[in-house]
């Protein structure tokens, strides 16, 4: 008898010590479990701010890029039109003619002679100028520009006037020192040219008030 109660108290115990290692065993798995979703939903918060932070950002690049675009493609429109109404202010020029035009053409001449001096050679851009220019002053006015023939002039005087031979200069004249020491530009073209950046500014104001970009 002695033997069967060892038995069953071994049996006993047995039954107490699996109950409780069993019971250990669900209260680790319970904490593993719970450390388990607490990290999962840790995780989901991380990403969720990931994303939220991340689709802030993408938003904004993507609305800053498309604020960039809008702004090249206004600036470039309106450059556009800047330059349309410069075009067609130079083509409005070549109309330039009548006592007007002479008055301005004699007023140039008198500036550059205070320049270049009184016997300072003087080529025509027009071609119809040529008459009323003879007239006032003599041989010093020399063939238009449109196809002036170089080849009896002073070669410096040549090789200062070359470049603006047959070039779309619009009206008025270029002047040359006889030696050909000093020349001045003294064309509706070339007084454009000088006036670029001014004249932008003054047809943006007036277009769109503002500063050209």
């Amino acid at each position: 008898m002695g033997s069967e109660r060892l038995v069953e108290r071994l049996q006993k115990l047995a039954e107490e010590e699996r109950a409780k290692i069993l019971n250990d065993m669900e209260e680790r798995i319970e904490g593993i479990r719970r450390a388990a979703e607490e990290e999962l939903a840790t995780f989901r918060e991380e990403r969720e701010r990931f994303y939220r932070k991340e689709s802030e950002r993408l938003r904004n690049l993507i609305l800053s890029s498309a604020r960039r675009k809008a702004k090249e493609t206004l600036a470039a429109a309106k450059e556009e039109v800047i330059w349309e109404v410069i075009t067609r202010t130079k083509e409005s020029l070549k109309g330039f003619s009548g006592e007007e035009y002479i008055k301005w053409l004699l007023e140039v001449i008198e500036g550059g002679e205070e320049l270049l001096g009184k016997d300072s050679l003087i080529f025509p851009v027009r071609e119809e100028d040529l008459p009323e220019l003879k007239k006032r002053f003599g041989e010093r006015v020399k063939e238009s520009l449109i196809n002036s023939n170089t080849a009896g002039l002073n070669p410096r005087v040549a090789s200062l006037i070359e470049e603006y031979v047959g070039a779309d200069l619009i009206g008025g004249v270029i002047m040359v020192a006889p030696d050909g020491s000093m020349i001045g530009d003294y064309t509706l073209a070339g007084r454009l040219k000088r006036k670029h950046e001014e004249i932008r500014e003054r047809v943006s104001r007036a277009l769109f008030g503002e500063e050209a970009v």
